[in-house]
C-alpha cells in the first residue's frame, strides 16, 4: 500500500529540485520523450508522483564492479603494496 507521501502530486518545480534538474529540462524531456519519466497533466498543469520519481531514479542505478571482486584497480594496488 502506498503511503500518502508516495502518491502526493508534486509540481514541476518540486520534481526538478528532487531530480537535480531544471524545470526547463523536465519540459524538454516531456516534449521530446527523451526519458520515460511519467507525468500527469491536469488541464495546463503538469504534476509528478513521488513514487514515479523514486522508481525512475531506481531504474537508472548503475552497478559498478566492486574493488573486492578483483577489479584491475584492486589488483594494481595489491601489486604496488607487495612491491613496496
Amino acid at each position: 500500500m502506498e503511503t500518502r507521501d508516495e502518491s502526493k502530486l508534486l509540481s514541476a518545480e518540486e520534481a526538478a529540485q528532487i531530480l537535480g534538474a531544471t524545470v526547463g529540462t523536465l519540459a524538454a524531456w516531456r516534449c521530446t520523450r527523451k526519458y520515460d519519466l511519467p507525468f500527469i497533466k491536469i488541464g495546463t498543469l503538469v504534476r509528478y508522483r513521488m513514487s514515479d520519481l523514486r522508481d525512475w531514479i531506481a531504474r537508472r542505478a548503475v552497478n559498478l564492479p566492486s574493488q573486492q571482486n578483483g577489479t584491475s584497480r584492486g589488483r594494481r594496488n595489491a601489486r604496488a603494496r607487495r612491491a613496496a
